[in-house]
């Protein structure tokens, strides 16, 4: 009866099914379940389906809904403002679980509130949990294990379009997932106002082709998005482990790491870039975390896009640790300005140790952006007979390139490589002005603009390591500033 309500109440809703539907209501009206102890297990049946009825302000809830085989387990399509909560007992799975699914094992279509506890999502051959345009999805002990077949459709452990409000997820294992382990994909103008990762791992997506991302947060439109990913895990995933992403003209507020962050055997650990054109901006944190093993950067930093004059992004990476096995592939931390814009960062008190390149890499290539650097109280310790340049700085790539420099570098600890970086004739810092139509700063530098045994000599004395310091110029030289710009607090 489309305008009924239709109400369970006093718990103790115990349904089960072999092959048919669990609890279904399609009709329309407005529908509520309260109560302790409701349970559906559904067998190869959809266990939850809830198309175009209303959940009630007082909304679902159920201690366990499971279901084995068949289409879908949970299905949530325009239901309103009312919520989903699947409580669990405290145990694993005690919240249900969802297996062996043809299509996506829940199904969140203009829905939410959702919340989910205790369940174990696996073996579907569609996303293991897909939504778009949800109002809050909050995950606490869930485990998504070896979802999704069809990287064309981009499939997922867990794939939401157009993630709203706030959610948390809390105690949550991603893994063995075909491509990404994770994707929030906003568009449009939609925002996402907090989502809260804590205490989770996203592991071992697919080792080959299309194995892609641990998480993947990324906005286009005029979206905005607000993460923070605490204390949590990325492991083995064949692309990055965390990569943020903003295409647009909206703001991404992200911050990466907290106490026990670790990033393992991932290609880049934490792969952060703006592409947006102006008013987009792009706010980051990536402290402090623990990389290890990657292929390629353990941290990368991106501006880019050649249509993206005037867009910000601005933040800190203070304090990892990055052991990166000597690997030959990139750098420690590597930033890198393409296009327009403006990167305005602070590397501080990071540690970079086995990294047979180079140990901070900085580049302002290819168009006219500028980044202004602070570094503080890093310590480099390069050893390989392969690594390059403790610190590396560059003001342009090409002739056309336009691209400014102002870089604050002070208290950087370059002493445990000073022996091998001599010997190997490589440098501890290098600053390099590379073209007539590019800038290069330096904070409180006062000798001559061209004359690069004073800059070389303003460098060792604010740092530590010797006279392993370089500088080069080919156009006006080194300027002088009494501040370069920094990160707001």
């Amino acid at each position: 009866n489309t305008g009924a309500t239709i109400n369970f109440t006093g718990g103790g809703l115990a349904i089960s099914t072999t092959g048919g539907a669990g609890f279904s209501a399609t009709g329309g009206g407005t529908v509520n379940v309260t109560g302790s102890g409701n349970t559906i297990t559904s067998g190869s049946g959809t266990a939850l389906n809830i198309a175009n009825t209303t959940i009630g302000a007082s909304g679902l809830t159920f201690q366990s809904i499971s279901s084995n085989g068949g289409a879908n387990g949970i299905v949530l399509n325009s239901t309103g403002s009312g919520g989903l909560t699947v409580s669990g007992t405290g145990a694993n799975d005690s919240g249900g679980t969802i297996l062996n699914k043809t299509s996506d094992a829940i199904s969140l279509i203009q829905t939410g509130p959702v919340s989910l506890s205790w369940m174990r999502i696996e073996d579907n051959l569609g996303n293991g949990i897909f939504g778009t345009t949800v109002n809050g999805l909050s995950l606490t002990n869930v485990r998504v294990i070896d979802n999704a077949d069809n990287d064309a459709i981009d499939e997922a452990g867990i794939r939401l379009l157009n993630l709203l409000g706030t959610s948390t997820w809390s105690s949550i294992e991603v893994a063995d997932s075909l491509e990404d382990n994770a994707q929030v994909l906003n568009s449009g103008s939609n925002t996402l106002t907090q989502l809260t990762i804590n205490n989770s791992v996203f592991r071992d997506n697919s080792t080959v082709s299309p194995g892609n991302n641990g998480l993947i947060i990324q906005a286009d439109g005029s979206a905005n998005m607000t993460v923070d990913i605490v204390s949590s895990d990325f492991l083995r995933n064949r692309a990055n482990g965390v990569q943020v992403v903003n295409n647009g003209t909206g703001t991404v507020d992200v911050e990466v790491g907290g106490a026990g962050s670790e990033f393992t055997d991932n290609n880049i650990g934490v792969n952060i870039a703006h592409n947006g054109p102006s008013p987009g901006r792009l706010l980051f944190d990536v402290t402090p975390g623990t990389f290890n093993s990657t292929l390629a950067s353990p941290i990368n930093l991106n501006l880019g896009g050649v249509s993206n004059a005037g867009s910000l992004m601005e933040g800190n990476a203070i304090n990892n640790n990055i052991d990166n096995n000597d690997s030959l592939t990139g750098p420690g931390i590597r930033v890198i300005g393409n296009g327009g814009g403006t990167m305005t960062l602070l590397l501080q008190g990071n540690n970079i140790i086995e990294v047979a390149n180079r140990g901070i890499e900085i580049i302002a290539r290819d168009g006219s952006n500028t980044i202004n650097p602070t570094l503080f109280g890093n310590t480099i310790n390069l050893a390989s007979t392969s690594a390059a340049d403790a610190v590396h700085i560059a003001a342009g790539a090409t002739s056309t390139d336009t691209t400014s420099i102002c870089a604050d570098i002070n208290g950087d600890d370059l002493v445990a490589n000073e022996n091998f970086l001599q010997s190997a004739g490589l440098n501890g810092i290098r600053v390099r002005q590379r073209f007539a139509s590019t800038t290069f700063g330096l904070e409180d530098y006062g000798g001559g603009a061209t004359d690069t045994s004073a800059v070389q000599t303003f460098l060792a004395n604010r740092n530590n390591g010797g006279d392993t310091y370089v500088a080069d110029f080919a156009g006006a030289g080194f300027g002088t500033t009494a501040n370069c710009p920094s990160p707001t607090p």
